[in-house]
């Protein structure tokens, strides 16, 4: 008999990361109405801001009630509320007129939104990651039908979209709150401080594997959030349509599904550390490629150079999870997701989006890329000791709640 909490697990990655595919278009949303590189590095930054501020909050919480799934309904509704009054912003029948984006609101149902939706897939790591070790299944295949859904979601939208963008949010709005009515339907898997010790979120951060980790993650997501923020506008700078946006931006993590599905393998054939480490390499390498990407004008290069993109996610998210949820106690799962997905998608988003986005309009995006690249190739040569010595960690005893 198919498993049933497998089964909702999996429609709630697919539909949640639908969603994530459109979104993939927000920054090109943005530069079609006319908006400036530093006005889109506020609008994709400052929200996350708002979302640092309250995370510890919500993975506390987490931690605490009696079913996490009600909780990740409720912040994934919530999200999607704050989506369909964003399309109402803007006057698309004026674009370039005075007055046509009402930037200050749209901020506002930005900030909104992340309140609610940045803790959502934290939560729902969190759930996966117990259920599936309860029953003796693996996270990955799990979390590749999310990246499944995530080329679903950018080639789909570049096809629905393909003449304006004029409805982009309303359609994300519609696939988070499909995502949040199968959130109720996910296993029942419950907070370990419900009904006993409360225990704070940031004892996580006591343990040096943990603090060296988020350090290593910050540095290379850092890069990677000034991509969500820009590429959408990068693409249009460079002449592509939208329909070629959504291919490349497919293109981009195809790779990723094979790499997640054998993501458990992967722990065992090198060590956290080694993962990062090479995350770094062929990651700055593909930030170099952008830039040659660029100065060439070359769509065929900017398609060679989005390959390398599978790094991404398995060195700097997915496999950072999987070692975090072997080595936190039970007691604070959700915290140490909520605090590695604040460092990724919070701090991280902040200085690449906000600061790379007032930088870049200075110097141009294809630099920022380059100087990415070569941050990235420094920062592992700088690791590369540390993480020589701490190759055998993962294997010590797990970081307690006590």
């Amino acid at each position: 008999m198919r498993n049933r909490g497998m089964g909702t697990l999996s429609a709630f990655y697919i539909v949640y990361f639908i969603y994530m595919g459109f979104s993939t278009f927000a920054s090109r949303y943005f530069a079609q109405i006319g908006l400036s590189e530093s006005q889109i590095g506020v609008l994709t930054s400052v929200p996350a801001l708002v979302a640092m501020c309250f995370m510890p909050m919500w993975g506390a919480l987490a931690d605490r009630v009696r079913l996490k799934k009600l909780l990740l309904a409720a912040l994934t509704a919530g999200s999607g509320v704050s989506f369909l009054l964003v399309d109402a912003c803007t006057d698309f029948t004026r674009l370039g007129q005075a007055g046509a984006t009402k930037f200050w609101p749209l901020l506002a149902l930005l900030m909104l939104n992340c309140f609610f939706g940045q803790s959502v897939m934290p939560n729902a790591t969190s759930i996966a990651i117990e259920y599936t070790q309860s029953i003796g299944k693996s996270y990955g295949p799990i979390r590749m039908l999310g990246t499944v859904g995530y080329q679903a979601g950018a080639l789909l939208i570049g096809l629905i979209c393909a003449h304006s963008l004029r409805y982009l949010y309303t359609w994300q709005a519609l696939a988070i709150f499909a995502a949040a009515l199968i959130a109720l339907t996910l296993p029942r898997v419950g907070g370990h401080q419900y009904g006993g010790e409360k225990i704070s979120p940031l004892r996580v951060l006591k343990e040096k594997r943990c603090r060296l980790l988020l350090a290593m993650v910050f540095i290379g997501t850092c890069t990677s959030m000034f991509y969500q923020s820009f590429f959408g506008a990068f693409t249009q700078q460079m002449g592509l349509s939208n329909t070629m946006t959504s291919v490349i931006t497919w293109i981009s993590v195809a790779l990723e599904i094979p790499m997640l599905y054998f993501a458990q393998r992967m722990m065992r054939w090198r060590s956290i550390w080694q993962w990062v480490l090479i995350g770094y390499v062929v990651t700055g390498l593909r930030w170099l490629g952008f830039f040659l990407a660029a100065r060439m004008n070359s769509a065929g290069m900017l398609i060679a150079a989005q390959i390398p993109a599978v790094t991404v996610l398995a060195c700097f998210e997915f496999l950072p999870s999987l070692y975090l949820g072997s080595i936190v106690a039970p007691e604070l799962s959700s915290s140490a997701q909520t605090i590695l997905n604040l460092t990724s998608f919070g701090v991280a988003r902040f200085f690449g989006g906000l600061l790379g986005g007032f930088v870049s309009q200075k110097i141009g995006m294809e630099t920022m890329f380059a100087i990415f690249g070569v941050l990235l190739l420094a920062a592992a040569a700088v690791f590369y000791p540390v993480c020589k010595g701490m190759k055998n960690e993962g294997r010590k005893t797990n970081v307690s709640a006590d």
